[in-house]
């Protein structure tokens, strides 16, 4: 892990649903944390950093979005790559002052040792989907609640398919097209039926 901090550097942070895997269509306030340790030529995703924050003004601005919308069942910690940052302090905070919400954060799982830490050990992270690359350790399966593939042409998701069948119970391991030509991916699931398709309902429905 990097050295511990209180200060996190933030692109964006929001209140929509999520948009996909298995807590699809719940309402969810996104921390998206800047910066990456890859760079996948399909990516999209601005991840640039526009503000640092710490934990306590994060945690200001969590409680006027449940304030204004009320409880909130669901954050996601999103990037980038969230594990490129120190999550200790932020997730700790999270958790003490809003310990009925489910979090959740999305990995690439290049950092197992990051989700071991906070996941199994202090165990400040409900729920880890992982959207393995060439990099991931073959450790961070272990970690992971789902798996979710982006059918992107380079990532063959049966290199994973011996850890789907051990790891995953059934409809926890998806298929993301990578585009909005959705035939490659529907046609891979159909013949492919251990995996489950996940289109981004938020791009579907045109929200944030």
């Amino acid at each position: 892990m990097v050295a511990r901090t209180d200060q996190y550097q933030i692109t964006e942070l929001f209140y929509s649903l999520q948009g996909e895997g298995h807590y699809s269509g719940m309402p969810a306030v996104f921390i998206r944390l800047a910066g990456c340790n890859l760079e996948c030529s399909w990516c999209d995703t601005d991840h640039t950093v526009k503000e640092t924050l710490t934990s306590l003004e994060i945690n200001d601005r969590l409680q006027r979005i449940e304030k204004s919308f009320g409880s909130i069942p669901l954050i996601v910690l999103t990037g980038g790559e969230p594990t490129c940052q120190d999550l200790f302090g932020l997730c700790q905070m999270i958790k003490v002052h809003f310990p009925h919400t489910i979090l959740a954060m999305e990995t690439n799982g290049t950092s197992p040792d990051a989700m071991l830490q906070l996941k199994c050990n202090h165990q400040l992270i409900d729920y880890i989907t992982l959207s393995p690359k060439e990099q991931t350790h073959e450790m961070a399966f272990a970690f992971a609640d789902e798996v979710k593939v982006v059918y992107d042409g380079i990532v063959d998701p049966n290199t994973y398919k011996h850890l789907i069948n051990i790891k995953f119970r059934y409809g926890l391991a998806f298929i993301q097209p990578c585009s909005e030509n959705y035939k490659p991916a529907v046609e891979f699931v159909l013949n492919n039926p251990e995996w489950r398709l996940s289109v981004q309902i938020q791009k579907v429905i045109n929200v944030r």
